[in-house]
């Protein structure tokens, strides 16, 4: 009972930031996940939509019938893509109310 001799348990934060790296290293990364970051290292400001994922990074065409459903399907993978990248969901903006993704939040940083 090693725990009970007062030996820690749990990892020291050295260990926790190895782990995360380790396991970093054992995701797959999925084609939509690359076509997300190529296109969010190439955006200039801080802040990026779902939607300016779907319509510049992969080339949706909005006004095709197909949009919605298409955007319905991979939206939440953008998502999910982009808070991999270090992107965090912000807040809801605008008229249309989307949702904003904010750059440069350390992963590790999330509440």
């Amino acid at each position: 009972m090693k725990f009970k001799a007062g030996e820690a348990w749990h990892l020291t934060p050295e260990e926790t930031a190895l782990a995360m790296e380790q396991q970093q290293e054992r995701v797959h990364v999925t084609e939509l996940e690359q076509d997300v970051q190529t296109y969010v290292a190439e955006v200039t400001g801080d802040t990026v939509t779902v939607r300016d994922v779907l319509v510049y990074g992969l080339h949706l065409d909005p006004d095709k019938p197909s949009y919605s459903d298409t955007a319905r399907k991979i939206g939440p993978a953008v998502a999910e893509a982009l808070e991999r990248c270090g992107w965090r969901k912000d807040a809801r903006r605008g008229k249309a109310r989307r949702t904003t993704y904010v750059r440069g939040v350390d992963k590790s940083d999330k509440t």
